[in-house]
């Protein structure tokens, strides 16, 4: 009986082990590589049907990690948004620099009839009353790039970047935007510059609308430095 035993125990260890077949409902992986669309609007995208995606916009490229029954409705909807007309654009980012105070200022120019209904709303807020504009500054970027422009004002420095921006249906979403001005300070004979502005993460900016992005203070809480942003599609 013992003899018999180890041998059942020998045999049974002889025996290949064979894969198991993949469970039911596990998660497919492909890789699909886009012709047009940003891949970073199609991930935005594809975020409402979950789990998982990973993009690589250097390849232009799209992992995709789902369940069989959703991975086809994903590849669907990839070959809907993947078309011509969602090819990379350029966009053009006009950030305004509006000083606000509560005494008129001598320095700056009128506020364009564009910013009037801004100025209105900012008015209705806030005790600020008196508004001039600082600078103008303009930057143009392609589809996920990001850009920098400058500007002079007497001896301050007017600056506005971003890293990279993304459309989004009608809406543009910009990170790590960047604007407001560098003042400079002396410390023991040696000049430096302070920044004084605005500095954000993440917006989303309606094409076409113009937006007051932020407010910091300058001078004290009776002046304020306003950046209004507008984004148009090229």
């Amino acid at each position: 009986m013992k003899t018999a035993f180890l041998a059942t125990l020998a045999a049974t260890a002889l025996v290949p082990a064979y894969p198991q077949e993949k469970a039911p409902g596990a998660a497919e992986i492909k890789i699909v590589e886009l012709k047009y669309a940003d891949p970073r609007s199609i991930e935005n995208m594809l975020s409402v049907f979950g789990c998982c995606t990973r993009i690589n916009e250097a390849t232009r490229t799209i992992s995709l990690r789902f369940p069989p029954d959703q991975m086809k409705a994903v590849e669907e909807a990839i070959r809907r948004f993947d078309v011509p007309s969602a090819a990379p654009k350029d966009i053009d980012l006009t950030a305004w620099f509006l000083v606000a105070s509560e005494k008129p200022e001598a320095s700056g120019a009128p506020v364009p009839p564009e910013l009037e209904p801004v100025v209105k709303q900012v008015r209705a807020v806030f005790a600020l009353k008196n508004f001039s504009l600082l600078d103008t500054l303009l930057i143009r970027a392609g589809s996920g790039q990001g850009g920098e422009a400058t500007g002079q004002i007497g001896a301050l420095r007017s600056q506005f970047l971003i890293r990279r921006w993304a459309l989004r249906e009608n809406v543009v979403s910009i990170d790590e935007l960047r604007a407001g001005l560098r003042v400079p300070t002396s410390v023991g004979g040696k000049v430096s510059y302070d920044f004084t502005g605005i500095n954000l993460n993440r917006i989303d900016v309606p094409v076409g609308q113009r937006v007051v992005i932020g407010r910091s203070s300058m001078e004290g809480p009776g002046k304020a430095l306003l950046v209004v942003l507008t984004a148009k599609v090229l």
